[in-house]
């Protein structure tokens, strides 16, 4: 615990911020706890910048995941394929041979359909700039394209969502879905 460069940031931080607030005598202890503290964050700044950059992103997409209510379609794809990656999922397998296209492209759009079938989607109707909530029944009957930007419906208005966001909640149930459903190497 005391190798961790962020709780020693903090610890330094709230002994700093007491000396200050006690009104110690020793000032020049106080100075130096914040001078100590100020250090650290730097250090702690400087290695973070040395992370490879995928971890950085996937601290982006801590942060949408635990404080967003509402991430978009794109993102929520991509997350949801990388998991099916990663978990050895069919679902990786089926968008990358089932899809329009085997382009990255493709590949998001086969995922966004399942969010589709499963999930309520929202999404702008241009030229309205305003969200509203897609019928499930349309958006399933609907065309992804563009790596899940846009939604065309089958209808003879031809009408076109985009800007389409998926709540977080729903995100991690077919994250959980795909984990935990069959895998590319079962034996059926």
């Amino acid at each position: 615990m005391f190798a961790n460069p962020n709780f020693l940031t903090v610890l330094l931080f709230v002994v700093g911020t007491a000396l200050q607030l006690g009104d110690v005598h020793s000032k020049q202890l106080g100075y130096v706890c914040w001078v100590v503290t100020l250090a650290m964050a730097a250090y702690v700044v400087i290695r973070w910048w040395e992370w490879p950059t995928h971890f950085r992103r996937k601290l982006d997409g801590f942060r949408i995941m635990r404080f967003g209510g509402r991430i978009p379609l794109p993102d929520a794809a991509r997350i949801a394929y990388e998991e099916a990656r990663a978990s050895g999922s069919i679902w990786a397998e089926a968008a990358e041979r089932l899809g329009n296209s085997n382009t990255p492209e493709g590949i998001l759009d086969y995922v966004a359909m399942h969010f589709a079938m499963d999930t309520n989607l929202w999404g702008k109707r241009p030229p309205s700039t305003r969200l509203e909530l897609i019928d499930p029944k349309h958006a399933t009957y609907g065309a992804f394209a563009g790596g899940a930007k846009e939604l065309r419906l089958r209808d003879k208005a031809k009408t076109v969502f985009t800007d389409m966001v998926v709540a977080t909640k729903d995100l991690r149930a077919v994250i959980d879905q795909f984990r935990d459903g069959l895998k590319g190497d079962t034996q059926i």
